[in-house]
């Protein structure tokens, strides 16, 4: 059994890939560790049924925590392979400046999202609300052209209230036309985060002159779910096409990435 090991800022992500007489089996649902308590891995590793053989993992939390989680694995004699990204593999290549300092999550993410189509596809579109927001675009030859970062949601709240002396700490859904300063923060910061998945939309709409498929995932989108369909469904494209851009939501698309990288030590 190999353990797949998405550490983020926030939570870890955990599942596992196991070759059984040469068919692959993954976790029916993954553990998540919040990061306060990152302790409790370790109770977590040392009951399970099974002891890993290996364990592979993204890290973008830093180095302490690569070593809180090495540690945790050593007394359980697992050692784990931290991936990064590659300028390519047989379903995906990596257009970024230097190939390896793109982020691993999102390499990892947009692999396991590419895992999924069909020979044909449209453009593809890989958005992940979270401590941060990225937005990575892939072209219909599985090709990475580029993608964006923002401040997630919490952090952009955050800002404001650490920022000024007189704005609050808020959350909540977007309104039209706030007139109230919670609604307005959280209409600013939802029309932020919603505006530039369109962005990157249009963006890729103009480039291939085709509607994208959207993936969607991170911790933080159900709280911007309702104005980012509504936006992304409103752009008035040119096109003959009357099709709606299809949002599709994955849960768990970093560690999905690591298991087809797994299928090199199975």
């Amino acid at each position: 059994m190999i353990l797949l090991i998405d550490s983020g800022n926030s939570r870890i992500k955990i599942g596992w890939s196991l070759n059984k007489n040469g068919c692959i089996h993954r976790e029916p649902h993954v553990k998540i560790f919040d990061n306060l308590n990152i302790r409790s891995l370790g109770q977590w590793l040392s009951c399970l049924p099974k002891k890993p053989n290996h364990a592979l993992g993204v890290n973008v939390a830093g180095k302490h925590r690569e070593n809180v989680i090495e540690n945790e694995l050593n007394n359980i004699n697992c050692k784990i392979e931290w991936i990064v990204a590659q300028t390519r593999t047989s379903i995906l290549i990596n257009e970024y400046k230097n190939p390896n300092q793109l982020g691993a999550d999102r390499w990892a993410a947009m692999l396991g999202i590419v895992e999924k189509q069909k020979k044909i596809h449209p453009p593809l579109i890989v958005a992940s609300f979270g401590t941060t927001t990225t937005i990575d675009i892939i072209s219909p030859n599985n090709i990475f052209i580029g993608g964006i970062i923002l401040p997630g949601s919490f952090m952009m709240r955050q800002s404001l209230t650490n920022g000024t002396a007189n704005l609050p700490m808020s959350s909540g859904e977007s309104i039209d036309l706030p007139l109230d300063t919670i609604n307005s923060i959280n209409s600013g910061v939802s029309s932020a985060q919603s505006g530039a998945l369109a962005r990157q939309c249009i963006i890729t709409f103009k480039k291939y002159n085709e509607f994208p498929i959207i993936y969607v995932t991170g911790g933080l989108w159900l709280e911007l779910e309702k104005e980012t369909r509504q936006l992304i469904n409103e752009i008035a494209f040119k096109s003959r096409s009357e099709k709606k851009t299809e949002i599709i939501y994955e849960n768990r698309p970093v560690l999905d990435g690591l298991a087809i990288i797994s299928r090199n030590y199975n």
